[in-house]
């Protein structure tokens, strides 16, 4: 695939020098030699080229360029061993294509590949995920803690494949890992995610029957069996001619994330943040346009993915994802702290000032901002003075209703201080935006 920065105009690039964040600047896409476009692209002609068919995803024009060449080929007793090559290709391309699923991607981000769980905003629900083996592997633990699923190496005479495992907590340490029944593929099977349902796997693995490089598939456990069924490749948009691998779905928050180095230079990857969908819901490839469906499986842009009749399950999932963003980094999980929560409109929601667009706004923010400060310090020392209260003999009690008086009137003042500040500042960066 390619290597070219995200073509996404709202992508953004987490530096990870200073934990800030900074625009995805557009760069050249070295397969065609075309720029990339930051807006809503338009797709190039197709020819019966498998790079140039790959990235205007153009199947279904190839598939029959193709037959025409091959049927002539024959006709004229000349090789046709790689056009036929070419046309299976085109074959298998289509038919992923007409089952690209009605995803919506709320948001992406492109981040240092070696520091990529660190855009992963998921709960503690979820449980929880480490890079292992340099950076090549990772494992995921329960949130019980009780469970883990990892890789391991596979050996034989002619081969050395990564393979899937999981291994049971017994007692204060985990069990030898086993390999995983039931997914009998011959490759690398890598980014084990368990959902809570103990039942719903996702990983990625790289072979023939996929797109190519890591593609990201879904099984489930039978019980009963003790083993997988047959994993199932999830086609596009989740997957591409690149790497797409980590799929992590945080029920609770109805928020899904997956990485993909599509588009990215070597060393950078994109976190997709998605709305995960209970059932799969294709397009409807003989109805819908073709171009806004190869926009949608291609991801150029994400906003290709919005409608308005997603328009308030994509404003819930942004705010779903700021407030996750927030709690994590007051716990310290997240490395790019945030700064505060505030909502700006149904599409904006910030957390650090640098978001602003407004520079008067941002004033007002931190105005805002330290007048929270001040009140919830009022709070506590009023919290404080109850409780002294109630502790205290008759003639103690008499002395203090005053002071407490005073200082529940001083804070009703405060809390109408701080919501008129807070609507002050939204309303100016609205104006910016």
């Amino acid at each position: 695939m390619a290597t070219a920065v995200c073509a996404e105009a709202q992508v953004k690039t987490a530096n990870t020098n200073t934990g800030t964040a900074e625009k995805a600047k557009p760069a050249e896409n070295m397969m065609q030699k075309k720029k990339v476009d930051t807006g809503f692209p338009k797709l190039l002609p197709t020819t019966g080229s498998t790079a140039q068919m790959r990235d205007t995803l153009g199947f279904e024009e190839a598939v029959a360029q193709l037959s025409k060449k091959i049927t002539t080929e024959k006709r004229r007793r000349k090789p046709v061993e790689e056009p036929e090559k070419e046309l299976s290709e085109a074959e298998k391309g289509l038919l992923f294509l007409k089952g690209t699923d009605r995803a919506v991607i709320v948001d992406s981000m492109v981040v240092d590949k070696n520091r990529f769980l660190a855009a992963y905003e998921f709960s503690d629900e979820v449980g929880s995920i480490k890079v292992t083996d340099n950076g090549e592997t990772t494992e995921f633990e329960t949130e019980l803690g009780n469970k883990k699923y990892m890789t391991v190496k596979e050996k034989t005479d002619s081969t050395n494949f990564i393979k899937l495992a999981s291994a049971y907590k017994d007692g204060d340490k985990f069990s030898s890992p086993k390999l995983l029944k039931g997914l009998d593929m011959d490759c690398d099977m890598n980014y084990p995610f368990m959902m809570p349902d103990g039942i719903t796997f996702y990983f990625a693995a790289r072979n023939e029957e996929g797109l190519g490089n890591y593609d990201l598939y879904v099984t489930r456990y039978d019980s009963e069996g003790d083993r997988f069924y047959t994993p199932e490749n999830m086609g596009f948009p989740y997957n591409s001619y690149a790497n797409d691998y980590m799929l992590v779905i945080d029920e609770n928050n109805n928020l899904g994330w997956f990485a993909s180095d599509r588009y990215q230079p070597e060393g950078k990857v994109c976190i997709y943040t998605f709305i995960p969908n209970s059932v799969r819901t294709p397009y409807d490839y003989e109805n819908e346009s073709h171009d806004l469906i190869k926009h949608a499986a291609s991801l150029v842009p994400i906003k290709s993915t919005w409608t308005e009749d997603n328009k308030n399950d994509r404003i819930k999932a942004k705010q779903k994802l700021a407030q996750l963003k927030y709690e994590n980094s007051m716990s310290g999980k997240n490395k790019l702290q945030a700064e505060f929560y505030l909502v700006i409109n149904d599409l904006h929601t910030y957390t650090r000032y640098e978001q602003f667009k407004s520079a008067e706004a941002q004033t007002k923010c931190r105005e805002w901002v330290l007048m929270k400060k001040n009140l919830e310090t009022l709070k506590q020392q009023l919290d404080e003075l109850r409780e002294k209260y109630s502790k205290s003999n008759k003639q103690t009690r008499n002395a203090m209703k005053q002071q407490i008086l005073d200082m529940e009137n001083r804070f009703d003042e405060m809390v109408k201080e701080v919501q008129k500040a807070e609507v002050s500042t939204r309303n100016i960066e609205i104006q910016a935006l």
